[in-house]
């Protein structure tokens, strides 16, 4: 039963003064109305999570290896801030600072410390 025809049926009821069948009837009808309203509350969270993922990837640039995000010092000329793991961004969606690893893994500069994953030197 929807929670129109809840609404329907409870008027009903009070024009037959059906005190306790109507006492059940409105608490079935408050219990339904809370749970769509906090159905509603997450799905609008997530929907401004989404939001903002979104607006985010427009910032975000690929250079064939890792990520960079563009920056702006408020002069619009657009540096870039990073880089960023690929792999974490790639597989969820998060944006991990790679961290300088000249002398912990040979050969290579940058390391990312939640996957582990290695990258070479950018320019």
């Amino acid at each position: 039963m929807s929670i129109v025809d809840k609404a329907k049926d409870i008027y009903e009821l009070v024009k037959k003064d059906a005190t306790i069948e109507l006492q059940e009837r409105l608490m079935e009808f408050r219990e339904e109305a809370v749970s769509l309203q906090e159905e509603n509350l997450k799905l609008r969270e997530r929907i401004q999570e989404l939001e903002e993922q979104a607006s985010g990837r427009d910032e975000i640039l690929f250079d064939g290896e890792v990520y960079w995000r563009k920056r702006s010092d408020g002069n619009g000329d657009g540096n870039k801030e990073g880089p960023f793991c690929q792999k974490c961004y790639d597989t969820e969606g998060k944006l991990v600072r790679l961290q300088d690893a000249k002398r912990l893994v040979a050969s290579r500069d940058w390391l990312c410390v939640v996957c582990k994953t290695a990258y070479g030197q950018f320019h």
